[in-house]
Order: structure tokens, then C-alpha cells, then sequence
């Protein structure tokens, strides 16, 4: 009997054909993976950080070719440029962006402007909403985009001026603009209900709460000032400026260093780039004396700036053998008695780390003993919170008595 051969063929012919589409289907997987991978890898390309210099070059193109859009009432390529130059703001670093809150608030009113040429009166009063969101009324010195008597006579705004949340939006525009002035003149009472008119107008205004954080800040009332940044906080949980007011009261006023920490721990992650972030939450750690972490934000404070001399002061307060917790003394008695000579202070019984000065000079005040409140011409000078006028900042180790901390400034230890 011969053997099934054929049988034997059939069965090698589909194994072989059921190999061939297997190999296919794998090589279609990879060629899929490969495609996705590139395409990944080309979106990620172009959302890449790009420089200060960069944004400012590439937005002032799309803000000409913008300009021409609006002449020739094309409002469809102006949209899509406005659009344009919101992104290019979003490829900032973090740090960056803070820098350019301005041109952002900018390019949302134009926005606002674009889709109200257009009709589109929810997206137009969206964008408007977003351009008073970027708005920080604390930042002088700065060149606003707009303001609310422009934005009043905008005729590119007409079509929505009647739109009730647009009113709303304005009046809290206007509220937060007198608040400015008022605080410029110190009449502090009258900045705080200017900005709670404009908190009432519009609840979702983040920079409201902060500025008037900031004003409750000026009159000292502290309890009211991180009620405000709490809510900032709320409604944007990536507000730098909300974080670092809060965990400055935290940490020189309520002597609160577990919160300071907190705050300034979220403001690194944000920022992992600025050095006043390390800084400060190694003075926190400081005041809750934790050396050790303390020591370890001022050395990551030196490597983001190594010019910061308030991070060197600091660092060489606490860079000292008492510090480190190590006193070692002179294995000899002095003569004939039951007392050995410090070696931490080689006998002198003064501070090795601040040379008996007893600190160094206050970070706050740079040494002036007063603090500037207030905006504009009319600004006041108050003693200084911090070092209570004294101009410095009591040393870590003698906590400003200018004494060896481990003989009390005897200069011998008993035995």
C-alpha cells in the first residue's frame, strides 16, 4: 500500500500558505507600529520648547500677517493665525510662559474679536473670558494688550456687547482696573471692594482672588490673604504667583513650615528651574530644623543660579562642624581641671559660623530693616516682618546671640 502522499502534499500546502499570511499580517503590524511611532514622533516634534527668542520672532510674523487679515476683513486666515499664536504660546517652558501672560491675554482678545466679526457670539465671549483670565492686574511694568476703555470701544466687539455674560465680563474688567488704581494710591479699603465687585461679576477670575490675596496681604491680614489664594488655587492649581504668596505668609508670618514646604514642593515641580523655589524651602526646612534638607534645596538653589549669594549666605550658616552635629574636643584638660577647651570654637567661645556677627543680612529687606508696601509714587515703609528691623536674619547655629552652640560661649566644655 503506498503512503497518502497526496493527503501529506494538501496539508503542507495549507501549513505553508497559513505561514505565508501569518508572515504578512506580522509585517502589516510592524509597518502599522513603525507609521504611529513616526507620526508620534513628528507631533512631538513640533510641540517642542522653543525659546523666548524664538516666540517672540515667530509671534510677531503671525501678529502682522494678522494685522493684514483684519484690513482685509479675511477673518477665516485670521482665525486660524490667532489660533496659531495661542499654540506657539503653549511650546514656552513654564517659566517662560509667566513672561508672556500679556501677549497671551493679547491673542485671546483678539480671538474674541475674530469670532465676533464672525457672529459666533459663545465662542467669541469664551475667548474674551480666557483674555481677562491671563490679565494679571499685579504685575507693573508690564505692557497690557488691552484694556477695558479699548475693549469699550472696540467696534469688533459690537455684535456681542449685548450678550449678558459679556457685560458681566466687562464690568469685572472695569472693577479690577479701578482696583489697580486705588491700591496705586494705598486706599487699600477701597482696591479690596473693587476686587470683590469683580469677583462677584465673574466667580471663575483666579487673578481677582490673587490680587486681592495680595491687597489683604498689605493690611496685614494674613488669615484673609490665604483664604484668597486658596480659592486661586481652585480654580487654577498651577497658579505660581497663588502657591509662592501663600507659602511666603506660611513661612514668615505664620511660621506654618510643613504648609511652606507643601507650597514651595509644588512650585519646584512646576518650575523645576527656579532657584527661589529651592531657596525658600530650604529656609522653610531651616525654620523647622531639618539642617540636612535645608542644606540640600540651598546646594539645588546654587546649581539653577549659582550667583544667588542669599543660597551661599545660607549655605555657609549652616555648612559648619556644629551643624553637621559632630563637635569633637581637645582630648587634654586644661590644667588641673575638670574642663576640656571646645574645639568647636577652639576655646574663643564665639560662633564659627557666623564669626559672632550673629547672622547675616535679611533676604527680605537687603538689610534695610523696612519693607516697601505699596504701588507707584505713593509707597510706604514699614519695619521689615521678617528680622523685626534689625537688618539681618538671625545665624541658624547661635540663633543671633553670636555664641559657640555647644559651649555657650564659655569656650570649655565640663567633663
Amino acid at each position: 500500500m503506498k503512503p497518502p502522499t497526496r493527503k501529506i502534499n494538501q496539508k503542507n500546502k495549507q501549513f505553508k500558505s497559513c505561514a505565508r499570511h501569518t508572515l504578512r499580517d506580522l509585517k502589516m503590524k510592524k509597518f502599522i507600529v513603525l507609521f504611529f511611532a513616526v507620526c508620534f514622533s513628528v507631533t512631538l516634534f513640533g510641540q517642542t520648547i522653543i525659546s523666548a527668542n524664538d516666540y517672540e520672532a515667530q509671534h510677531k510674523v503671525l501678529a502682522t500677517k494678522r494685522s493684514e487679515c483684519f484690513k482685509t476683513k479675511d477673518y477665516v486666515t485670521g482665525e486660524k493665525l490667532t489660533l496659531d499664536a495661542i499654540a506657539l504660546y503653549n511650546r514656552l517652558s513654564k517659566e517662560n510662559q509667566r513672561e508672556y501672560l500679556e501677549k497671551q491675554s493679547g491673542n485671546y482678545y483678539d480671538l474674541a474679536c475674530v469670532y465676533s466679526l464672525q457672529k459666533q457670539t459663545t465662542k467669541a465671549v469664551d475667548a474674551f473670558e480666557k483674555a481677562i483670565a491671563y490679565y494679571a492686574p499685579y504685575r507693573k511694568g508690564r505692557v497690557t494688550e488691552w484694556n477695558y476703555s479699548h475693549a469699550q470701544k472696540d467696534s469688533d466687539l459690537d455684535y456681542i456687547r449685548n450678550n449678558q455674560r459679556f457685560i458681566a465680563l466687562m464690568g469685572a474688567k472695569a472693577a479690577i482696573e479701578r482696583g489697580v488704581t486705588a491700591a496705586e494710591s494705598n486706599n487699600y479699603e477701597k482696591a479690596i471692594a473693587e476686587c470683590t465687585e469683580a469677583i462677584k461679576l465673574h466667580p471663575n477670575y483666579a487673578e481677582a482672588y490673587v490680587y486681592r490675596g495680595m491687597i489683604y496681604y498689605m493690611v496685614k491680614d494674613y488669615d484673609r490673604a490665604i483664604a484668597d489664594y486658596n480659592q486661586a488655587i481652585r480654580l487654577d492649581n498651577n497658579h505660581n504667583t497663588a502657591y509662592y504668596n501663600r507659602a511666603f505668609i506660611y513661612l514668615h508670618h505664620k511660621k506654618d513650615y510643613d504648609r511652606a514646604i507643601a507650597d514651595f514642593t509644588q512650585l519646584i515641580r512646576l518650575f523645576p528651574n527656579d532657584g527661589d523655589n529651592y531657596r525658600s524651602r530650604g529656609h522653610a526646612y531651616r525654620g523647622k530644623g531639618d539642617y540636612s534638607r535645608a542644606k540640600a534645596d540651598y546646594e539645588s538653589a546654587l546649581r539653577v543660579n549659582p550667583q544667588d549669594n542669599l543660597a551661599k549666605n545660607a549655605l555657609n550658616e549652616l555648612s559648619t562642624p556644629s551643624y553637621q552635629g559632630t563637635p569633637s574636643y581637645q582630648s587634654t584638660p586644661s590644667s588641673g581641671s575638670n574642663q576640656i577647651k571646645c574645639n568647636t570654637c577652639n576655646g574663643s567661645g564665639i560662633c564659627r559660623s557666623c564669626n559672632g556677627t550673629g547672622g547675616s543680612v535679611c533676604s527680605y529687606c537687603n538689610g534695610n530693616g523696612k519693607k516697601v508696601y505699596g504701588y507707584g509714587t505713593n509707597q510706604s515703609y514699614e519695619t521689615c516682618v521678617t528680622c523685626k528691623g534689625t537688618g539681618k536674619n538671625n545665624c541658624a547655629i547661635c540663633r543671633g546671640n553670636s555664641r559657640c552652640n555647644q559651649c555657650h560661649g564659655k569656650g570649655y566644655i565640663n567633663y
